[in-house]
């Protein structure tokens, strides 16, 4: 998605932009991807897990089960088999979006008290698409 096309010369991220739909960039470690996931499955301060994962998704219920332990990194999810770990990575890249990585949170609720008055939205959310955005 961040790769420059041969026959546009632009990437594919440009292309979504200029179509109205800004992407946002994955964290490809696995590992802390995996304890984001634990976490929003353990339950939070009101006793109720961050997460939910319904019954009638037979699925990744069923994928989460089998997945196994690295043999190198049992701080991270085995590979195979293969066809079980589309759906429990794709809820891996989820979980990691959803929390601060833990060396920025002290510099931003500093930074907040700071910028006091600024529309929530726009700080949480990066305010309007912008080309600085793609060329980060």
């Amino acid at each position: 998605m961040w790769s420059t096309l041969k026959d546009t010369g632009k990437t594919m991220a440009q292309i979504f932009m200029e179509n109205g739909l800004g992407l946002v960039r994955a964290n490809n470690n696995r590992v802390q991807g995996w304890l984001s996931l634990k976490e929003l499955l353990k339950p939070m301060p009101d006793g109720k897990p961050g997460l939910i994962i319904f019954n009638d998704c037979h699925g990744i219920i069923d994928d989460l089960q089998a997945l196994q332990f690295d043999d190198k990194n049992p701080s991270d999810a085995a590979k195979e088999p293969h066809e079980i770990t589309h759906r429990p990575d794709a809820l891996r890249y989820f979980a990691q979006s959803r929390f601060l990585a833990p060396e920025t949170m002290g510099a931003f609720e500093v930074e907040r008290e700071a910028d006091a008055g600024e529309d929530y939205d726009d700080v949480m959310r990066g305010g309007e698409l912008s080309r600085g955005y793609l060329e980060y």
